[in-house]
This record gives C-alpha cells, sequence and structure tokens, in this order.
C-alpha cells in the first residue's frame, strides 16, 4: 500500500472518529430509536430488532431468528445504546 493510500486511510478513520454520535442515522433510524428507548418488552425486542437488523449490529447469538411476541433482543443492548445515543 502506497504512503498515499496509508494518509488517506488515516484521515478517513479520524473523520470517523470525530463524527457526532447518531449524526449519521437516517430519519427512520432517530424516530426507531426514540421509540426503542421508552419502549418495555415484546415491543421494545422488536424495534430492537428492527433496528439491529436496519444497521447491520451484532446479534448474541450468531444465526438467531426472532419470533413474534419475544421479549429480548437478537442484538447487543451495548451496540443498540451506542447506535441511538444522542449528541
Amino acid at each position: 500500500m502506497s504512503p498515499a493510500a496509508k494518509l488517506a486511510f488515516l484521515a478517513l478513520g479520524f473523520g470517523l472518529a470525530l463524527a457526532r454520535p447518531g449524526a449519521a442515522l437516517p430519519p427512520g433510524n432517530l424516530e426507531l430509536c426514540a421509540r426503542w428507548q421508552g419502549a418495555h418488552g415484546a415491543e421494545k425486542a422488536t424495534l430492537a430488532n428492527r433496528l439491529g437488523a436496519g444497521n447491520g449490529l451484532t446479534k448474541n447469538q450468531r444465526f438467531a431468528e426472532a419470533q413474534p411476541g419475544d421479549t429480548h433482543s437478537l442484538y447487543r443492548s451495548a451496540d443498540l445504546r451506542r447506535l441511538c445515543r444522542t449528541p
């Protein structure tokens, strides 16, 4: 890899690191995040699964599938909180 390419990747990395949390969320995610933060039970799990699937978050168990009425999200709660935090 050339030095110029390394510098470009480094600059891109710094740009991503300095981006405000939540700033890159599409408008639909902002609403889903707000609803997820105030939800409980099966509704919270459903919203979390929509957010996780739509944003490529890490599942708790690799090949798990959501079932209607689940009260636990398929996705890691720390990842969901990080996705939905506001500046």
